[in-house]
């Protein structure tokens, strides 16, 4: 992954890396911060790209990095001990991966993955609690992300239960189409597992996962 140590501001990132323009930021909350707090975390944020497949953190390792994402859409599952593993959010631009640190935290439960290559502003571990004292604004917008993200868990965990197979897919599309704003969605970002076993029809009959899809994880 190539990396770059930033000290930009919001709308005027246009010096060279590697021969390189560096990307202009399109993550919702670095955009809606005011210009005394993106000054103040500016200098400690990291450019880098996320292929797919990159892993951002793994559950119960400590985090080391905070995500901005940039581009591309991020995944959260939860592993289960037999190693399954089922998707419980998707993060794209408009969010923030590495949220336990905002309250103290050292790991995360989850798995965090990229589905869908894009990019990335990381913030060290170590300097978020230092960041967000100084920056009310950015701790509040967090918060309110990590109640947007537990709203998102809880109804995808209310689709996986009750709605069939065809459901499901339609749910993910919509929510990748919104955080990549793009019709179109790479076909192996599709996520495989988390479809799961599909729940009983109103027939009383199960749904049939297509069987050529391998587990996600």
């Amino acid at each position: 992954m190539a990396t770059t140590i930033l000290r930009f501001r919001p709308n005027n990132i246009s010096t060279s890396t590697n021969g390189r323009d560096r990307k202009a930021i399109q993550n919702s909350i670095l955009h809606s911060l005011p210009r005394r707090e993106f000054d103040a975390i500016a200098g400690k944020l990291e450019w880098l790209d996320l292929p797919n497949q990159t892993v951002l953190h793994k559950p119960g390792e400590p985090l080391k990095f905070g995500y901005f994402i940039n581009s591309g859409l991020a995944s959260i599952l939860n592993v289960m001990s037999d190693g399954k593993s089922v998707e419980v959010g998707l993060t794209g631009k408009e969010g923030f991966v590495g949220l336990p640190l905002i309250v103290g935290f050292r790991s995360s439960p989850t798995l965090a993955v990229m589905q869908v290559d894009g990019s990335g502003f990381r913030l060290r571990a170590e300097n978020v609690a230092r960041i967000l004292s100084a920056c009310p604004h950015l701790h509040k917008i967090l918060n309110r992300y990590s109640q947007e993200l537990m709203m998102q868990s809880t109804q995808v965990a209310a689709c996986n239960r009750i709605h069939e197979v065809e459901e499901r897919l339609a749910r993910w599309l919509l929510m990748s189409q919104d955080r990549l704003e793009s019709d179109i969605v790479p076909d192996p970002a599709i996520p495989r597992q988390h479809v799961g076993n599909a729940p009983r029809k109103r027939d009383g009959s199960r749904g049939h996962p297509a069987k050529s899809r391998p587990d996600y994880v």
